[in-house]
C-alpha cells in the first residue's frame, strides 16, 4: 500500500489502516515503515467485530481469535462498494484498483 499510495490517491482513494495495536506501537510502526496514512486502533475489537473480519485463525497449528485481511472500498458517501478478502499483500494495489474500475 505505502509503494502505490500515490497511484492509489491519483483515483482519489482514502486509506485507512486498522488494528488491534495500541497507538504507541501504530505510531512506532507507522514510522518505521514510513507510512503515508493512518492506523486506526481498535483494541477492543469493536470495529473489526462490525466488519467481520474478528475471528478465529490458525496459524501452524494454533488456533487464537485475530484480525482477517481484508480490505473494504467504500463510495464518497461512505457505501460499500466491494470487498476484497482475501488480500495478497503483493499485489494489493492491483486488487484495489481493480475494484474500484469496476
Amino acid at each position: 500500500m505505502r509503494d502505490h499510495f500515490g497511484e492509489l490517491k491519483k483515483h482519489s482513494c482514502v486509506i485507512y489502516g486498522v488494528s488491534p495495536d495500541d497507538q504507541k506501537d501504530h505510531n512506532k510502526f507507522m514510522t518505521k515503515y514510513s507510512l503515508p496514512y493512518d492506523l486506526i486502533v481498535d483494541e477492543d475489537h469493536k470495529l473489526a467485530t462490525k466488519f467481520g473480519v474478528w475471528g478465529r485463525k490458525k496459524f501452524m497449528g494454533k488456533v487464537y481469535d485475530g484480525m482477517h485481511r481484508a480490505s473494504f472500498v467504500m463510495t464518497k458517501g461512505l457505501i460499500l462498494h466491494d470487498i476484497i478478502y482475501p488480500v495478497k499483500s503483493d499485489i494489493h494495489n492491483e486488487q484495489i484498483l481493480a475494484s474500484i474500475l469496476k
